[in-house]
């Protein structure tokens, strides 16, 4: 009896322990089987989304090429460029891009004139970058002091100091010879954390500002109460000019007028003088309907804008035509949002047929 007994206890332990390992089994499935399934549906997911990602940078880059189709039609028309033009209308670009079928919403168009802006490089004579071009110099003091003379510190000297170490980050090999008592090369960039030498030669992009002495975030990018710098310069507008090996750079540094932003358009009037950018901006875009009223293609056509019949503008600086354009395309959908920027120079070849040469993609 006792060894059926024990018999008995054993086939049910035996059957305990093989429910316990099936329930275990059971549970390690389960487990298994949801993990699996967390990781295919993510790789659904992301494929569903590396998927809509790559449609929306095809529609975006599509974008870039409308808008330098609209820049060449543009150049076929006229030789002047302004904020009158269908390029520059935001309506027009998105009538153009509903006449192509793109869905109203999903794709946008922004084209800016980069000659309409501040180009850094133009600051100094090229090639060696050792004496100010003294109409930018003068530009840039009436562009920067009203914006450092708002910040909070403003040091009296500080607008001509960063213009005396963008000097000096600018010139070619010239590490022994500092611009102003507070000029700056690569021994001052060499003692800071972390280190880094001045450029010596024109910036590639007007990033770098951070990087001279004097120029601060806030005064680059601006605050919410003050403003920034930043949007009104570019470190592109070089012209090659020469062949082989005597080819150099040229900065011109020409601003168009008729596309030119108001802080702009301020920095190019004499000081006494910088209120009436407002009515520069208000001539070039007044309308009648939908129809500009004001001619604004002549060199000089802002002494027609009211209370400006005597304005002296430096002509050295100015221009009413453009071939340097960022084109900018955002792709939207309900999920994701796709930015492509490029950067173009309308180029004529030696047919004297244009086409729009990238020089900068992001």
């Amino acid at each position: 009896m006792k060894a059926a007994a024990l018999r008995g206890l054993i086939r049910k332990s035996q059957h305990g322990m093989a429910l316990l390992l099936a329930l275990t089994v059971i549970t390690i499935l389960i487990g298994v089987t949801v993990e699996a399934h967390r990781r295919v549906r993510n790789v659904m997911t992301k494929t569903a989304a590396s998927g809509e990602r790559q449609r929306l940078n095809f529609l975006a880059s599509s974008g870039i090429q409308v808008g330098m189709a609209m820049l060449l039609k543009d150049k076929a028309a006229g030789e002047t460029d302004s904020i009158q033009e269908d390029w520059a209308r935001p309506e027009k670009r998105d009538e153009l891009l509903a006449q192509l079928g793109v869905t109203p919403g999903s794709l946008t168009l922004e084209i800016t004139d980069l000659s309409g802006l501040i180009q850094v490089n133009a600051l100094v004579v090229q090639p060696d970058g050792k004496d100010f071009v003294k109409a930018q110099a003068e530009l840039w003091d009436r562009f920067l002091r009203p914006v450092v003379s708002l910040q909070e510190t403003a040091d009296l000297n500080l607008t001509t100091d960063i213009i005396n170490c963008l000097k000096d980050w600018l010139d070619k090999n010239d590490d022994d010879a500092l611009t102003g008592l507070n000029g700056a090369e690569s021994d001052h960039y060499e003692g800071l954390d972390p280190s880094y030498k001045a450029r010596n030669g024109p910036m590639r992009d007007v990033y770098e500002l951070l990087m001279v002495k004097g120029m601060t975030p806030e005064i680059f990018y601006g605050t919410e109460k003050l403003p920034g710098i930043a949007p009104y310069l570019t470190a592109f507008g070089a012209l090659t000019t020469g062949t082989g090996d005597s080819k150099t750079l040229e900065y011109p540094g020409h601003i168009n007028i008729s596309t030119a932003p108001l802080p702009v358009l301020k920095a190019l009037l004499p000081v006494e003088n910088a209120d009436l950018a407002e009515s520069l901006i208000a001539y070039r875009e007044m309308k009648e309907s939908e129809t500009y009223v004001n001619d604004v293609t002549q060199l000089t056509w802002y002494k027609n804008a009211p209370g400006c019949a005597d304005l002296a503008i430096d002509q050295s600086l100015v221009s009413v035509s453009s071939d340097l354009f960022e084109i900018t395309a955002t792709g939207r959908s309900e999920a994701m949002i796709t930015r492509v920027s490029a950067v173009v120079s309308r180029e004529k070849d030696a047919e004297g047929n244009y086409s729009c040469r990238v020089l900068a993609w992001k």
